[in-house]
């Protein structure tokens, strides 16, 4: 378990915002393709519509200006994109709308809140957060849920997210981890890599953590693997990835490349799939070295139990049938999980370092605790961010100094 440092959207449940406005008047009846078409100014930030939107996205046109509708609002259901600012709609809209309207929606293409190094498509091609294509072929489904992140990179190319620098402390040793496939790659395509860089322009300042994690040479890794970067929990001088040092940096943002493309030859592309990427630390504990504290006892046997609130309610109709709906709109986005479990008779030490993560967690702070699950099925996290409590701690041994108490850990 260590201090979790925060970044958005580690579980790529969400897809990434588009806000912009019709770049041409609309709808365009296009008599080739049998649908009706909008131009859109492609948004800055995120990068162009393909990049954004998916077929069976919903996006919001309006408020429209047109004299004949004013104020006019209505959703419509994306069929597909033209590169670079062409949108296909799978139905006629029902109203007009003029140069200028605005028009905003969330894609699912590209995990929102990573920000890709180019809008060339061909060099960054996303490929959704989640499988939408059912048949014969096994879905293609994150760690423990069905959301992840699916991406083919160009040599040199990667996705960014800034995190804020007041996150990151200084003279502290930090450790990446994450879960990845490699399912697909060219001969010369690039190697899959992390980078976290002390500077808001990414090599002008310190680097946190550069590493490799995966090489092509290695083959395809078609299921889930865990990855946790180097650190310096076996050596004696701060010299390795993972420490953060005192910065002379001016900048207010540290940035997290991920996933990065290393080496490589130009114009060789490799999929990857990557979920649940966490950074954290561990200082205050006997592992402050190691990034992360690793527990010295064991639960009780048989007392460990997951509970988890998926925000579904029921209500039952004057009719006597019996209805489900999710009042949050998220469409089981937001589940959370609770972990818990008892331990007895554990040494001091063992309970002063829960106690010193703890603290942290009390100045502000979420934890990153790693269960170990994926090694027993697919359908529990194996990393959960959250926050923990020890509840009452019992004396119930002739050696005082040993603590009996319940752990839980629950999923902010």
């Amino acid at each position: 378990m260590g201090v979790a440092v925060p970044f958005s959207n580690y579980k790529y449940r969400e897809g990434t915002q588009l806000e912009t406005t019709l770049a041409s008047d609309g709808p365009t009846y296009n008599g080739v393709s049998l649908d009706w078409v909008f131009t859109i100014v492609p948004p800055s930030g995120a990068s162009i519509n393909q990049i954004i939107l998916s077929a069976k996205d919903q996006i919001l046109l309006g408020p429209s200006t047109h004299p004949d509708n004013p104020g006019a609002r209505e959703i419509v259901t994306v069929n597909s994109t033209t590169y670079p600012s062409v949108l296909h709609v799978t139905d006629q809209p029902t109203y007009l709308y003029l140069t200028g309207d605005p028009i905003t929606g969330v894609g699912t293409r590209l995990a929102g809140n990573w920000e890709p190094s180019t809008d060339d498509v061909f060099d960054v091609t996303p490929d959704g957060i989640r499988d939408t294509a059912y048949g014969a072929t096994l879905i293609d489904a994150g760690v423990y849920d069905q959301y992840r992140n699916r991406i083919r990179l160009q040599s040199g190319t990667y996705l960014d997210q800034a995190i804020g620098e007041e996150c990151l402390l200084a003279n502290t040793q930090y450790l990446f981890g994450c879960f990845y496939k490699f399912p697909a790659y060219d001969v010369g395509g690039p190697d899959l890599g992390v980078a976290v860089y002390d500077a808001a322009a990414c090599g002008t300042g310190d680097q946190i953590i550069s590493q490799k994690i995966h090489y092509r040479s290695a083959g395809a890794q078609t299921t889930w693997k865990m990855f946790l970067s180097t650190t310096l929990e076996d050596s004696s001088t701060f010299t390795k990835d993972g420490w953060r040092g005192v910065t002379g940096s001016s900048s207010t943002d540290c940035v997290i490349r991920f996933p990065l493309a290393h080496g490589g030859t130009t114009g060789a592309n490799s999929w990857y799939e990557t979920d649940m990427p966490f950074l954290c630390h561990a200082q205050r504990t006997d592992d402050f070295r190691a990034g992360i504290y690793t527990f010295t006892n064991y639960p009780v046997l048989g007392s460990t139990q997951w509970s988890w609130e998926d925000q579904i309610r029921s209500i039952r109709l004057a009719n006597g049938e019996l209805r489900e709906y999710d009042p949050t709109g998220g469409g089981g986005r937001i589940r959370k999980h609770t972990y818990q479990c008892q331990f007895e008779n554990v040494d001091a030490t063992f309970f002063d370092n829960l106690i010193a993560l703890q603290r942290w967690q009390e100045e502000g702070n979420n934890l990153v605790l790693i269960t170990g699950e994926q090694y027993y099925g697919g359908s529990i996290p194996p990393v959960l961010i959250g926050k923990m409590k020890t509840g009452q701690v019992g004396k119930r041994s002739w050696a005082l100094g040993l603590r009996s108490f319940t752990f839980t850990f629950t999923e902010t």
